[in-house]
């Protein structure tokens, strides 16, 4: 294997596992992966080696040059190192789409099999973290996980994994099989996806984020493709009510989604500040009219008191920020956060090109950042990387036929 292989696979490992602490870094997306990208790009750069990039590599770049702006700016006028892991989602999308681009144009290989080591890894956690010890390996991203799955157990809720809560599992992993079958089709993994995430982790979030996705879906799909959804969901909702355990979180969701949304969202304590800090974070940034608010985590704790006044609705509102990867950007960023919202949705229209199954997964990927999941996560910029190279792929094939 090349030095150059070593390092596609390194880095794709890292950014498979990116909650695992190698070291005591009190963060919780660890910043190996995107080190040895970053390495990896200089590298090319002082060995005379051109890095192509394509229009949303150039948007990308373009972006985190903006971040770099805002932060400076922000911490020009007030100091504040804690905002760091916020500047690091501007600058993140870039350097891995960059690298990946490129390593799955050329190296496609090396990265699917790196992938599909680090799936099977999660499914075998999850796995055993469901059927014999919940606290298995949980260690590996914190000494307090441990205790944290264990009081779990029991309650309904999903599987820690290798994340550090059970909806990050479910979200990562449908990441993970997004991007491998992206580059490769395969029924088995698409399979793995739904039931690590969905039975495993037990995430209500990403049935959220599967339901967006077929609504979006089902606009291009044929008359016939349409019913069959129908008669598949009117069939299979009642059925998972019925096969999940009675103490079941998404059972409980599911009964509380049919009976009264409204108290959902205003009751659920995780449902409120998920789905209530969403709204808050749109609300917020039109109160604002789309002026960028700068990226200042001391400012943002200041801030905090101002929306619980604003949205008393809201049970709780996180010192990370608004709780979406996509809002945030657009409340710190204003009416620049525009060019990175054109990059998702060119990513949308180019996966109205796939498959159905895999078009699912990959809106269901892009829909997972509306969420609680920040741009910190390095497979977003993979998986637009993915998304970009099948796209170029189908369109040539359908260019020669």
């Amino acid at each position: 294997m090349t030095l150059s292989n070593i390092l596609i696979l390194l880095a794709t490992i890292l950014a498979s596992f990116p909650y695992t602490k190698l070291i005591s870094i009190d963060v919780i997306t660890q910043p190996y992966a995107i080190i040895i990208v970053s390495l990896g790009l200089v590298g090319r750069f002082l060995n005379n080696k051109r890095v192509k990039l394509d229009s949303i590599g150039v948007q990308l770049v373009i972006f985190a040059v903006l971040g770099c702006v805002a932060y400076g700016f922000s911490f020009f006028i007030n100091p504040d190192f804690g905002s760091i892991k916020w500047f690091v989602a501007y600058v993140s999308p870039a350097v891995f789409y960059i690298a990946f681009k490129e390593w799955i144009k050329y190296n496609k290989t090396v990265v699917f099999r790196a992938v599909v080591f680090s799936i099977a890894t999660w499914f075998a956690v999850g796995l055993i973290q469901k059927t014999i010890s919940p606290t298995f390996l949980t260690g590996l991203v914190g000494e307090r996980h441990s205790e944290a799955s264990e009081n779990l157990a029991g309650t309904g809720r999903g599987v820690f994994g290798l994340a550090h809560e059970p909806t990050h599992h479910g979200f990562h992993v449908i990441l993970m099989v997004t991007v491998a079958v992206l580059i490769e089709y395969n029924i088995y993994l698409l399979l793995i996806g739904i039931v690590s995430s969905l039975f495993f982790a037990m995430s209500s979030s990403v049935a959220l984020c599967f339901i967006i996705s077929l609504g979006i879906s089902v606009f291009r799909w044929r008359l016939s493709d349409r019913l069959s959804l129908v008669f598949f969901l009117v069939v299979c909702f009642p059925l998972l009510y019925i096969l999940l355990p009675e103490e079941s979180r998404m059972r409980e969701i599911m009964y509380k989604l049919l009976d009264s949304p409204m108290d959902l969202v205003l009751d659920d304590y995780s449902a409120n500040m998920r789905i209530g800090g969403l709204l808050g974070g749109i609300m917020s940034s039109l109160d604002n009219f789309l002026l960028p608010a700068g990226i200042s985590h001391r400012l943002w704790l200041i801030d905090i008191d101002h929306y619980y006044s604003r949205f008393p609705w809201i049970v709780e509102i996180s010192a990370e920020g608004w709780p979406s990867g996509y809002i945030i950007i657009v409340y710190q960023l204003g009416v620049f956060s525009l060019l990175l919202l054109s990059v998702v949705k060119k990513s949308y229209e180019s996966s109205f090109l796939f498959k159905n199954s895999v078009r699912l997964f990959a809106f269901t990927s892009l829909n997972i950042f509306i969420f609680q999941f920040y741009l910190t996560a390095p497979y977003f910029g993979i998986l637009l990387a993915a998304i970009s190279v099948r796209f170029d792929e189908q369109s040539k094939t359908q260019l020669t036929e």
